[in-house]
């Protein structure tokens, strides 16, 4: 399958983000593709710039189905999404980053790919 390359624009919190997922080749999925966007909370850093929290918490999560592109698209997976607004997403979060996940139904192994960190502000 090769390497999926993540095509978007930076978006903001409250607006869209749109893009495109590009494979090196048409893939053979057996159903449709799901996109997934996620937040997660870093938490707060301290005085020595440490970070209070190990590993994120996961914050906020979306999904959307997308169809299989037709024969004359091939390898290219078109998608757009709103992101939340401040006010949608949980109080008190620290630093954040945002991650968006791909996967489809194929014979065998089923097809995933991740993409992180995406630039929302």
């Amino acid at each position: 399958i090769g390497t999926p390359v993540l095509e978007y624009a930076p978006a903001r919190r409250g607006g869209l983000i749109s893009g495109t997922v590009v494979l090196d080749r048409a893939v053979d999925v057996t159903g449709d593709y799901t996109l997934k966007l996620k937040c997660y909370d870093w938490g707060t850093r301290d005085h020595n710039n440490e970070r209070n929290r190990k590993s994120p918490k996961l914050a906020w999560s979306k999904s959307m189905t997308v169809v299989p592109p037709s024969s004359n698209a091939g390898n290219r997976i078109s998608f757009t999404m709103k992101v939340p607004s401040a006010q949608e997403l949980p109080r008190g979060l620290g630093e954040t980053y945002w991650q968006m996940d791909i996967s489809a139904p194929m014979p065998g192994v089923n097809f995933f790919a991740r993409f992180s960190p995406l630039q929302i502000c």
